[in-house]
């Protein structure tokens, strides 16, 4: 583990500093008579006392905060929203034109913009492609003049959580400080970092009233960190940073925390309303997994439907500027009438050709249109968290992340020769072993089909066999609404890739039972990684032929008139 020396990385103005002392610093206890501020005594020409300095060190906010997190108010410095915290730790530890942050784009655009206003430089590692932390390229990117390390979690624009481990290995790696924003800690299932504080002296963990507390307009922000940290931000800042309105309208909150954990479960459940609502539009690409109290949705056209819903009173946020998001807008959770508004909006788009206009010939009429076919499931127990979209009228497209490189593959040749389009996002622990993540996919898999399939009108119902190279793989499929599954295959190696072989069983076994289909697997061959190969790829080919629709005869496709 690095060695942390918070005096090395003080700037050394800073370390000589002799902080401004305002009159309330040097006075403790109680007083009636105020003679020390050059206050007006006769009071204020607004309502209340606000004739009088607030407190400067927001004593009584912070022991009420302090007592909520249970923290010690010494590990807290309240700022004028984090934006403060964030400019008052750049100017306390980095030298201008001479040392530099480090961010992880796509984020939260005010690190660099503050850095920038401190004449401070940028070292940029991007996230990965499904948006996550790599702390080896981090640390091998840093440099002696790397003071800080700026991290969003769960982030903004893209709202998913960050690896813990990976920001784990940064504490431990990195000699610096570990800015974690945690703006939008309320509304995931993720820890915050919070109770691991005391381990990592280097951390500073950054949380606001403005998201899930409602208080956006009064700009209180929190920076917990160690004590010696805490006293530098505490030296540099302004006298009176925080109202005395603020600090009441935050005493205010703290006392409705039912209120606040109220408001985020509303917003949950609308959040994931929102999302199965666009995914269901055809103009939306992708809907990305959200853990904050906005959605990032990639769209055929954002720029059109920007300006139209622009047109139409409704503001979202155009992120195509910002690299790996390009096409995509950040819609805000909002009300269940704002939200219902919005997709009616969407919903609206394109449905009427402008008249000069011819229509699309290669298309059907929109009145003999068969409806899409399209499915997200969001699995969570206390071993994986899963997300999963699906459309079966797709083009064989996919994005795939499990945390296993081998099982990605296979899904991907699923897809590929499935014809459908499909996004997998795995969070497991996988430091345990990797069963949870495979058989967990497969039942979220298959609950997927099953929810995209619906009624199961006007499919093919049954599908195929696939051989490849040294392999053969017979397959027989069947969407008859019944789970059952023959197995015959047989596999000499323990592992392909970081896959155990007896895992595969238990894959489609999964995929079986909630897609509620009868799976027929019989696979031969010399070369493991060839097996399981055509196996998936036969799979896949099958159920490309049993989800084919005729749109000449929509009916279902069983003497029982169910399935």
């Amino acid at each position: 583990m690095i060695k942390f020396d918070l005096n090395a990385l003080i700037r050394e103005n800073i370390k000589q500093l002799k902080p401004y002392s305002s009159a309330r610093h040097e006075f403790t206890g109680n007083a009636e008579v105020f003679l020390d501020a050059n206050e007006n005594a006769l009071g204020s020409t607004a309502h209340g006392a606000c004739h009088r300095y607030p407190d400067p060190l927001q004593t009584k906010l912070k022991g009420e905060i302090a007592a909520f997190k249970n923290i010690a108010a010494d590990n807290l410095f309240i700022g004028n929203g984090s934006d403060e915290s964030i400019d008052l730790l750049i100017r306390a530890f980095c030298e201008p034109a001479r040392d530099n942050v480090l961010i992880v784009p796509p984020t939260y655009g005010m690190y660099a913009v503050s850095a920038a206003i401190n004449n401070v430089s940028v070292l940029s590692v991007p996230l990965t492609d499904d948006f996550d932390l790599d702390a080896s390229a981090v640390l091998n990117c840093v440099n002696e003049k790397t003071k800080l390390l700026f991290l969003c979690s769960p982030n903004n624009p893209t709202g998913n959580c960050l690896s813990a481990a990976e920001i784990s290995k940064l504490l431990l790696g990195f000699s610096g400080l570990v800015v974690l924003d945690e703006a939008y800690i309320d509304f995931a299932a993720e820890k915050s970092f919070v109770p691991v504080l005391s381990k990592h002296q280097n951390l500073v963990i950054l949380q606001t009233f403005s998201k899930a507390w409602g208080l956006a307009g009064v700009r209180i922000g929190l920076a917990i960190a160690s004590t010696q940290i805490i006293e530098v931000l505490n030296k540099i800042k302004p006298p009176y940073n925080i109202s005395e309105n603020s600090q009441q309208m935050a005493l205010a909150a703290l006392k409705n925390v039912a209120q606040k954990d109220r408001m985020v479960t509303e917003l949950l459940q609308q959040r994931n309303w929102l999302r199965q609502q666009l995914v269901q539009l055809d103009l939306v690409k992708y809907v990305y997994p959200s853990d904050a109290n906005f959605l990032l949705a990639k769209f055929n056209d954002s720029a059109d439907v920007y300006q139209y819903l622009a047109a139409n009173g409704i503001i979202v946020r155009d992120r195509s500027s910002v690299a790996k998001c390009e096409g995509c807008l950040r819609i805000t959770v909002g009300s269940s009438q704002e939200n219902q508004r919005l997709v009616s909006a969407l919903q609206n788009i394109g449905s009427h050709a402008p008249a000069n206009q011819s229509p699309d010939k290669t298309q059907p009429p929109l009145s003999t249109a068969l409806p899409s076919r399209k499915a997200v499931i969001q699995r969570k127990t206390n071993e994986t968290d899963i997300y999963i979209a699906l459309d079966l009228d797709g083009s064989g497209r996919s994005d795939i992340h499990t945390g296993l490189g081998f099982f990605d593959h296979m899904l991907e040749q699923l897809s590929h020769h499935s014809g459908c389009d499909l996004t997998i996002r795995v969070t497991g622990d996988l430091h345990i072993d990797e069963h949870h993540t495979v058989e967990d996919t497969a039942l979220a898999l298959g609950q997927a089909f099953q929810q995209a399939l619906g009624d199961k009108r006007g499919i093919e119902r049954y599908g195929f066999l696939l051989p490849m190279d040294d392999a053969l793989a017979q397959v027989a499929l069947d969407f008859s609404g019944r789970s059952w599954l023959v197995w015959q295959a047989d596999f000499l190696r323990e592992k392909v890739g970081d896959v155990p072989t007896e895992l595969f069983y238990h894959f489609f076994k999964s995929f079986c039972d909630t897609a509620k289909c009868n799976l027929n697997i019989k696979t031969e061959g010399e070369n493991e990684h060839h097996k399981i190969e055509a196996t998936f790829k036969a799979v896949g080919k099958s159920i490309k032929m049993a989800i084919r629709r005729d749109p000449l005869k929509m009916d279902i496709p069983s003497t029982k008139g169910i399935l």
